[in-house]
């Protein structure tokens, strides 16, 4: 496993996961994070960007040590990560995440 380095960052009072590999100088983030935060499925996100292709090279799979060990977390370059929120319908989310996607859009 390739070093990791792991930082969070709190953003509109949302904590969320940056992640650098080393020798890397690319920041991405776990999808999971995010639909966490606004009440979306991790699974159906991760379909959705899968099957785009203009994410192709922005996902990768990030070996993430956790609580409860070494996981793989499904990771999105941050600097796709304004292309993936326009994707969320707002009136598909809960009205009180609505102000939450916004912020992060």
């Amino acid at each position: 496993m390739q070093n990791v380095i792991e930082r969070q960052v709190l953003l509109n009072d949302a904590i969320l996961v940056a992640i650098k590999e080393d020798g890397e100088n690319v920041v991405y983030t776990p999808i999971s994070n995010f639909c966490e935060h606004l009440g979306l499925a991790p699974n159906m996100q991760r379909d959705k960007l899968k099957n785009e292709p203009i994410f192709e090279d922005k996902i990768k799979v990030i070996p993430i040590m956790t609580n409860g060990g070494i996981q793989d977390k499904f990771c999105l370059n941050v600097d796709a990560l304004p292309m993936w929120l326009v994707t969320i319908k707002e009136n598909r989310c809960k009205q009180e995440i609505r102000p939450l996607l916004r912020a992060f859009k």
